[in-house]
């Protein structure tokens, strides 16, 4: 679907027309807007042009005449006014744009502020065409105000045409270079600041006869005075402008000079200077700084010890988003030596009344001093002159016309001449004054019904009229208003004043013929607003009255109402009231109605009375499973209760029990309820309760109640006979929670099935092979609540089978199997055989009485035989209870049975596993084994093997060996390379057990996340993604890994990447009659990034614009060019290129004729050879560079002299490659060469080194052996030369003893223990190291005790028939105990009744992980300990321990006693909190003096816990004072802290006081803007500045934002977190240290939208015609936070210098044809995104694109292409598209910024069609 996009351009016209005026031919017009002939016959028109009407016989068209140019044409008569139309519509214009002027500066707090006030006005000019004119006024306020300039109702801004000065004398300028007859009108200076505004306006004339020095387009580039977007321009941001023209400087030499300019911008501008064409930068004794106070600029160059090379113009350029603007300032230097004269400032003409006086001022320099002649028209100058220094000066005194003549200073001594002149023209007297207003009205505020006063003096000629306005209107005289005025004395007096109507802007306007002149300030009336007090529960009225009959709004704590809740809003005429029937403390607060601008408020406070229980808790009856709520009804919204269930108070978890809130009602809610929540329920509303019961019933109880009351109605109804029943509530059945397993027992044991059920009395039915059970002696079943469980005692084979249960539909089923085992009521013998040590130990033979060893098994053994059934098979091995394996390792389970061929299973919680790739099982003889692979924590579990009738069990714990973080050094890359504005991820790879913490820091300061910067830890890595990367980012980024057993650091460097800098000026090697080669430097920096290659660039003598590359590609700093002219003169210069771009170029050479030498030349050096570090088996290359004529021969030796195939001399450069190292390449290498002329050599050093490395297998990293186990690692090294080995234990040297062997070979090194001892527990370390570096690696020794030597076995068999049977066998090897915990055990709390105690634990866990600590207390009187459990280990005691018996005082305050804001007669003190707080919270801090010389103490004051610090005031002048510091607690208070020293008030230096009035001015999204005042004691010396911080609300943490100068007290703090809330702190500096902060309360930032990112890349551009393109872009990656509106297009033809924006589009168009554009000719795009909040920064193409005219392949192309993308023309004669530049919006004026307007340049013309746009 094709979608169509159009143009339109509307504009309002505000037309100051209240009846239809009837207009004469003749009648003088003015123009109120800039307007753009489109019609044949019509004219342009400039704003404020006078026209005089011709004809209007048309209601839409006049037919009129320019005033100026008598031009004659058909102009729009909405456009037109009558003069005093025209006049209030520009008086009330100007009026609105000078209120919404912004006002940058504030007055310091001390400082009284004073409104502007004009202390001369501005004249009005008469001038012809063509001409150079200059308006200026003075003017004086504080603070200094801001200037703007107007012409008409436009704002002007700074451009080339229009030049805008503000000097340090307050003198406004405003120079027009070339004057337009369009320029005529009314100009005005605005002068504003934060006390009020002052205006002059003065009328510009230009007189004829016209020139010629314009053009056609010259009239439309004067309507940018009058555009109606330059407001916005104001508001949203100023191009810079300077606020004075700084003077020429004339120093001596060697002397320091500070050059020092002033500004005023938004936004912020790049500032730039330039001495002499080049750029100005910080270096050797220049520096460059700027400074900023809100959006006032001092940038400022101090240069010490000027030098006579510095002298020369400076310009400085400021530049911004809104434009540019420039300022010279010249410097002489003075060297003492004789020198002609300069002119640093010439004399400048000027144009003046009769009677004005003229000052003329040169400064001229010279040594010698110059002889000064002035004079006028040729001859001596016969008026005073003055001179100062180098400043020569006539004042012309009340001049007359006769005094208009050239005047001239000629400037003369023995070196030379100098002169300046400038032209005088004093204009014939006019008895007019334009009004002036020599005394002003200032800023009132008055009581409610109070009187005001403002008075004025105002002076001019005719004598002017007064116009009051009150917020831009009228203000005619009154009952309460009056208004006196004498000609001069102006006053307004307002009686019985009233806020709703007086207040507001106040305005008093002086107009006569010759001018105008304003004046305004505000008048607030103060009102108090009135208390209320309700009480709660009862009538709340608020009423106002309104002066008519308007709607009104009412606010709540400034949240509007909308009379919708209990909140009714009445309107009763003039009559507006609020009313509450029954107020709850929830509507006590600030209320607020107001009406258009105005408003009126109260305050509420609403007497809360105690809650009470309105309605209390009912039993309630819930069915299982469902929902209890129980519920109270309270007299009070905002009052809490407490729940009780059974005496103990419920907490909320969100889920079972949860608390609800809503108006004056109290819920408890129980989710799911059973049986167990069945209890007596209470609420607690502060000392009143009330209680319910709770009764939980099940389902089949009240379901057979509901449906016996059913069937009973059923009965009686007529047809007297039961009814079929649907029960309403259908019950939920009960279900199975817990199911059945299968079971496998021997003959004659128990099998017990368990389920559990949902429901207590659940029917069950048990079933065995689908027939159900009938329950006997044999099967028993048992009922516990919902546990049920079905035994078979004696299981016999028929027991075996399938069993089931059946609950409602729900079935369990389980298989059990019973297996044969020995003939019961059979006799056997028993057999006993005990194993110790590996021997037999017991008699075979029947066992009489079972040795004393085997009583742990009491009854087991009978004397003779015993009556036993025998097993088919036991297992000899059986499994460990617990198997413990490293994570990650293999697991090994192995059994061995007592006889083979027997079928096994293995099982994981009772189920069957299976064999497969982690799970392997093998079988081998009568042993069977089960090998997990690479456990991991999910197979921590119970493994058991079933062989026939017996089982074996062992858990299988997966032990995590802790280890530090050890980070991959082979892996890590150190270094980071990114260009400017790239993303860079910065990875380190580390193992660890746990996971570690991570630390990211740069260059010392940890980094904090955040959009931009992203830390991010995996299991593997850790790393750090930077977006965008920043100058700010470069530096030594350092990565800490922590966890519980040590940590890991690495440091990497990012660096940006950068174009390299200027290699070395070429130097000639050689030169033949064609030919020269040229050899140059490395630049001093690549930029790091290496050099790729080089550009070598030439020209000749004839040509020197045009330089000429060289064509080959240029890889070495040497190189030959050819084909050059013979006898020709050349200049080089040469260029590097890295991976960002080329260089600047270096120095170029000399001119070089190109012809061959005629004499020898020896041999030189160039370029030396380079010594050579590096490894084994890498290739090098030794290179020099030889000159000499004729060129020399070349020798290379190391000792030797040599030559082979990898050895080259080129291009006089000669090279020696070696393509592999090894261990004979070390050594010295000599170039020699050798001509008839001469001989030289270079000498280079090659050392082959190789960092070692270490190769370990990480398995054995970290280790944990028993006792006796051996121990060995083997450690392979490389390195060269051949590293030595080091071994450390613990940090200390590791000998070799018999007990520890340290092997040590060529290439490897080995400790081995053989018999381990608990001692060797230890971290162990090796380091082998070079002279190239070294490399370590750490092993983790853990040594356990081993298992009790007397590991004893029992084997058990009996005979039948005189043969042994194996039966079964036990093992009494238990596992060690752990050793005792580590001490000392430390004390570190005694309370009352309690004591915390702290301990290590052991060092030896016995192997297995330790399951509690068994702490126990003795105490002294009695000596009795509590007993050790089995299995504990040695006691650890601990020294005796007093308890008290109550709390104690706390401890002492503790210091030192810092002392800070140190006045005459008062400072402050800092103390420390105590060590103790003796087991009761700190209550307070009393703080005491006492003179040196006096024995009382006086108290100062107390500060609460949290305070520690206090001012000590009231102090006597040189008198000492000791203090005294005392902390308090219930017990009581401490003894003191009293420092020795006393202190003497004023006689000692110290820290500040605090800040003051630390306040917040702004808030925005992602920043905060503070302010403060200075200490009010500075401690006696200088402050050094001010220490801002931040602290967010979730943390504890302080974070230093920014150190200030002393004189900043106002800062901005940028890039916080939006929504993030803050607390930030001022402290002040000096010399002695930080003062007491000052901090501000909570701060919350605000959330709003931002305009949305650029269009994403790329910007397809590809031609449809020989005069149209198409263009294509993608959607932006963000919208802001606002939906995008669409897009705007702008082009630029690359000739011109103006954007021109084409047109706008749909948000769903991303395609867009162009036409219209001329062929062959380069353009660039622009493409901005937009929403609600503006236009987003461009997307603009890379590069300019021709528009050609497509080929015919290309043709076929586009006609196959999409046709639906919608169309614009683009033209400068016909479009209906408009201008576009910097982001600015522009309207249907033109726009123009900076130097933009040149004539020179591109003029523009915007049409538009009259009727389209004025309908």
């Amino acid at each position: 679907m094709k979608e169509e996009v159009s143009l339109s351009i509307t504009k309002e016209t505000e037309v100051f027309r209240e009846e239809v005026q009837e207009v004469q031919e003749g009648d003088v017009l003015f123009s109120v807007t800039s307007y753009d002939a489109e019609i044949e016959d019509a004219i342009d028109l400039v704003e404020g042009e006078r026209v005089y009407v011709l004809e209007t016989h048309n209601t839409e068209w006049w037919y009129v005449k320019k005033h100026l140019t008598e031009e004659k044409g058909w102009a729009p008569v909405q456009l037109l006014l009558d003069e005093n139309s025209y006049m209030l519509y520009v008086q009330k214009k100007l009026h609105e744009k000078i209120d919404k002027l912004p006002v940058f500066e504030k007055p310091p707090p001390d400082e009284k502020s004073a409104a502007p006030r004009f202390v001369e006005k501005l004249q009005p000019k008469h001038t012809p065409d063509g001409t150079t004119v200059q308006f200026e006024c003075q003017v004086e306020g504080n603070p200094r105000p801001l200037i703007t300039w107007f012409r008409q109702t436009a704002i002007i801004l700074p451009s080339q045409d229009f030049q805008m000065y503000y000097d340090e004398d307050n003198v406004a300028t405003l120079i027009i270079k070339e004057v337009f007859p369009e320029d005529a009108g009314l100009f005005t200076c605005v002068a504003k600041n934060s006390s009020g505004f002052a205006s002059s306006t003065t009328e510009l004339s230009v007189e004829a006869p016209l020139s010629d020095h314009g053009s056609d387009a010259t009239v439309l580039s004067r309507k940018s005075l009058s555009r109606e977007s330059s407001l916005a321009d104001i508001l949203e941001g100023i191009p810079p402008t300077f606020s004075r023209k700084p003077k020429a400087r004339c120093v001596d030499e060697g002397t320091d000079v500070e050059l020092e300019c002033r500004l005023v911008a938004v936004p912020e501008p790049d500032i730039t200077w330039y001495q002499s064409g080049e750029e100005l930068t910080t270096g050797k004794n220049v520096t460059v700084i700027t400074e900023s106070d809100m959006h006032m600029y001092t940038s400022i160059v101090r240069i010490s010890k000027v030098k006579r090379t510095q002298e020369g113009k400076y310009e400085v350029v400021a530049r911004n988003r809104e434009g540019e603007a420039s300022v010279q300032i010249t410097l002489k230097v003075r060297t003492g030596e004789k020198e002609p004269p300069q002119i640093l400032e010439p004399l400048k003409s000027v144009i003046v009344r009769e009677g004005d006086s003229v000052r003329l001022s040169t400064l001229i320099v010279g040594n010698p001093s110059p002889k000064i002649t002035w004079l006028k028209d040729g001859k001596p100058l016969k008026v005073p002159t003055k001179t100062e220094g180098d400043t020569h000066t006539v004042i012309l005194l009340h001049p007359v016309p006769g005094d208009t003549a050239e005047y001239t200073v000629t400037a003369k001594n023995e070196v030379g001449t100098a002169k300046t002149t400038a032209t005088v023209i004093v204009e014939e007297l006019q008895s007019l004054e334009p009004p002036m207003f020599v005394e002003r009205f200032q800023e009132e505020k008055v009581p409610e019904k109070g009187t005001v006063q403002l008075v004025a003096k105002v002076t001019g000629n005719p004598i002017p009229e007064i116009t009051w306005l009150r917020n831009n209107e009228p203000l005619e005289p009154s009952e309460t208003v009056t208004q006196t005025y004498d000609g001069e004395n102006i006053v307004l007096e307002i009686k019985g004043v009233d806020s709703e109507v007086d207040a507001g802007d106040y305005k008093c306007v002086a107009s006569n013929p010759v001018g105008k002149a304003s004046h305004g300030a505000r008048v607030t009336v103060d009102v108090d607003k009135p208390r209320i007090e309700v009480d709660d529960k009862s009538l709340l009225s608020l009423e106002c009255e309104t002066s008519h009959t308007v709607s009104t709004k009412w606010y709540h704590n400034d949240k509007e109402l909308s009379g919708m809740d209990h909140r009714i809003v009445i309107q009763e005429g003039r009559t507006h009231r609020l009313v509450i029937k029954r107020t709850t403390p929830l509507d006590a607060g600030k209320y607020r109605c107001t009406v258009k601008n105005q408003s009126t408020e109260s305050i509420v406070f609403v007497s809360e009375s105690k809650p009470e229980f309105v309605r209390k808790l009912q039993d309630f009856e819930v069915k299982e499973r469902e929902c209890a709520i129980l519920e109270v009804e309270i007299s009070s919204e905002i009052a809490d209760v407490t729940w009780h269930k059974d005496g103990e108070q419920l907490k909320e978890d969100g889920e079972k029990v949860v608390f609800e809130k809503q108006g004056n009602v109290r819920k408890l809610l129980l989710r799911g309820t059973s049986v167990h929540d069945e209890g007596e329920y209470t609420c607690a509303l502060e000392d009143q309760e009330c209680t319910a019961e709770v009764t939980v019933v099940d389902y089949r109880k009240s379901h057979h109640d509901v449906m016996t009351g059913l069937r009973c109605v059923t009965y009686l109804s007529q047809e007297m006979k039961w009814g079929s029943f649907s029960p309403i509530f259908p019950e939920l059945p009960p279900e199975i929670i817990t199911k059945m397993q299968d079971l496998t027992v021997a003959k004659g044991e128990k099998a017990t099935f368990e389920i559990e059920l949902t429901k207590g009395d659940a029917l069950v039915r048990w079933f065995k092979d689908k027939k159900e059970l009938q329950f006997s002696e044999h099967v028993q079943l048992s009922i516990d609540g919902k546990r049920q469980k079905l035994k078979v005692y004696n299981s016999e084979l028929e027991d075996t089978g399938e069993y089931s249960c059946q609950v409602g539909e729900q079935t369990s089923t389980a298989k059990l199997t019973v297996e044969e085992g020995m003939a019961v009521g059979q006799s056997y013998e028993l057999l006993v055989k005990v194993v110790a040590k590996g021997r037999i130990c017991g008699v075979p033979g029947p066992i009489a009485h079972p040795p004393p060893l085997f009583q742990i098994w009491p009854g087991l053994f009978d004397r003779g035989t015993s009556h036993v059934a025998e097993p088919v098979v036991d297992f000899i091995t059986r499994l460990p209870d617990v198997t413990l394996i490293p994570l990650h390792a293999d697991a090994t389970f192995t059994i061995e049975l007592s006889r083979p061929n027997v079928e096994v299973k293995w099982l994981k919680k009772g189920k069957e596993l299976k064999p497969s790739n982690r799970h392997i099982i093998t079988e081998e003889g009568t042993v069977r084994k089960l090998i997990i692979k690479k456990v991991t924590l999910d197979d921590q579990t119970d493994y058991s093997c079933v062989a026939i009738n017996v089982k074996t069990s062992s858990k299988l714990k997966v032990e995590i060996i802790e280890t530090a973080p050890k980070i991959n050094i082979e892996a890590l890359q150190k270094v980071y390379k990114v260009n400017k504005g790239d993303d860079v991820n910065i990875s380190v790879k580390y193992s660890s057990t746990p996971s570690p913490t991570d630390e990211w820091s740069v260059n010392g300061k940890v980094i904090k996340k955040s959009k931009r910067i992203i830390p991010a830890l995996t299991e593997e890595s850790a790393s750090l993604t930077i977006k965008k990367v920043e100058d700010n980012d470069v530096g030594t980024y350092t990565i800490r890994l922590k966890n519980n057993c040590g940590e890991a650091s690495a440091e990497l460097t990012l660096i940006i990447m950068e174009a390299p800098s200027q290699p070395g000026s070429p130097e000639v090697i050689e030169v033949t009659d064609i030919t020269i080669t040229l050899h140059w430097k490395t630049p001093e920096s690549d930029g790091n990034s290496p050099i790729t290659n080089y550009i070598l660039e030439y020209h000749d003598r004839e040509d020197v614009f045009t330089w000429i590359k060289v064509s080959e590609r240029i890889l070495e700093t040497t190189h030959k060019v050819t084909s050059l002219d013979h006898n020709m003169e050349y200049m080089f210069r040469v260029t590097a290129v890295n991976d960002v771009g080329p260089s600047p170029p270096s120095h170029p050479t000399r001119y070089i004729k190109i012809t061959s030498p005629v004499s020898m030349e020896p041999p030189t050096i160039q370029e030396p050879l380079k010594g050579v570090v590096c490894g084994l088996k890498k290739s090098i290359t030794l290179s020099c560079v030889v000159g000499g004529v004729p060129q020399p021969e070349i020798k290379l030796r190391d000792g030797r002299t040599f030559k082979n195939k990898y050895m080259t001399y080129e291009n006089r450069v000669a090279k020696y490659t070696i393509t592999e190292t090894t261990e004979t390449t070390s050594g010295t290498y000599t170039c020699q060469a050798t001509n008839d002329a001469g001989y030289a050599e270079t000498t280079a050093t090659v050392k082959i080194q190789e960092p070692p490395k270490i190769e370990v297998d990480e398995g054995v990293s970290t280790q944990k052996l028993r006792v006796t186990n051996q121990w060995k690692v083997e450690v392979k090294f490389t390195g060269y030369p051949k590293p030595t080995v080091k071994w450390t234990k613990g940090g200390k040297e590791l000998p070799s003893t018999k007990h520890c062997s340290v092997y040590v070979d060529e290439s490897s090194s080995t400790v081995a223990i053989y018999s381990l001892k608990k001692e060797d527990t230890g971290i162990y370390n090796i380091t082998v190291q070079n002279e190239a570096g070294s490399a370590s690696y750490e092993f983790n020794l853990r040594v356990i005790g081993k298992l009790e030597e007397l590991s004893i076995v029992l084997l058990l068999a009996f005979i039948d028939n005189g043969t042994e049977h194996f039966l079964t066998k036990m093992c009494l090897n238990p596992s060690d105990k752990p050793s005792k915990p580590e001490g000392p055990i430390v004390v570190k709390d005694i309370r009352k009744d309690t004591v915390t105690i702290e301990w290590k634990p052991p060092a030896d866990d016995g192997g297995l992980e330790l399951s509690k600590y068994s702490v126990e207390k003795c105490e002294l009187e009695k000596m009795v300990w509590m007993k050790n459990p089995v299995g504990s280990s040695e006691a650890l005691e601990s020294d005796t321990v007093t308890i008290r018996s109550k709390y104690d005082r706390p401890s002492p305050p503790r210091g030192p006693l810092d002392v800070s804001g140190m006045t005459d007669t008062s400072f402050t003190i800092t103390w420390q909190p105590p060590e103790t707080d003796g087991g009761s919270p700190i209550l307070e801090y009393i703080v005491e003096r006492r003179e040196v010389n006096k024995k009382a103490w006086q108290k100062v004051g107390s500060t609460t816990v949290d305070v520690t610090h206090i001012e000590v005031s009231s102090l006597k002048v040189n008198i000492s004072y000791h203090l005294r510091v005392t902390a308090r607690n219930d017990v009581g208070p401490s003894v003191p802290y009293a420092p020795e020293e006393p202190i003497t008030a004023g006689k000692r230096i110290s820290a500040p006081s605090s800040p003051t009035n630390l306040t917040v001015v702004d808030v925005t999204s992602k920043s905060v803007t503070i302010q403060w005042g200075p200490p009010t004691s500075t401690g006696g010396t200088e402050l050094t500045g001010y220490i801002v911080e931040k602290r967010q609300s979730s943390s504890n943490k302080w974070t230093k934002v920014v150190t200030l100068e002393p004189s900043v007290t106002q800062h901005c703090i940028a890039n916080l977190k939006e929504k993030s809330e803050w607390f930030f702190r001022v402290s002040a500096e000096n010399s002695i240290g930080l003062s007491p902060p000052a901090s501000t309360e909570l701060v919350s930032l605000k959330t709003h939208a931002t305009v949305p990112s650029p269009p994403t890349a790329p910007l397809e551009i590809r031609s449809t015609g020989p005069n149209s393109i198409i263009i294509e872009w993608g959607i932006p990656e963000s919208d802001g936070g606002a939906p995008l509106e669409g897009y705007t297009i702008a082009i630029r033809d690359i000739k011109k210098t103006m954007w021109m924006e084409v047109g706008r589009v749909k948000v769903g168009v991303q395609k867009l044809t162009i036409k219209d554009l001329q062929e062959n000719h380069e353009y660039l795009i622009r493409i901005y995104a937009r929403n609600e909040v503006g236009a987003s920064e461009a997307l603009e193409s890379e590069e300019p694109f021709k528009v050609l005219r497509p080929t015919d392949m290309e043709q076929q192309e586009v006609e196959k292409m999409d046709t639906t993308a919608p169309t614009l023309s683009f033209s400068t004669e016909t479009t209906t598209s408009w201008m576009r530049e910097a982001g600015m919006d522009a309207d249907i004026h033109s726009y123009a910024r900076g130097a933009l307007l040149r004539r020179d340049e591109y003029f523009f013309r915007i049409w538009y069609y009259a009727r389209q746009l004025f309908k």
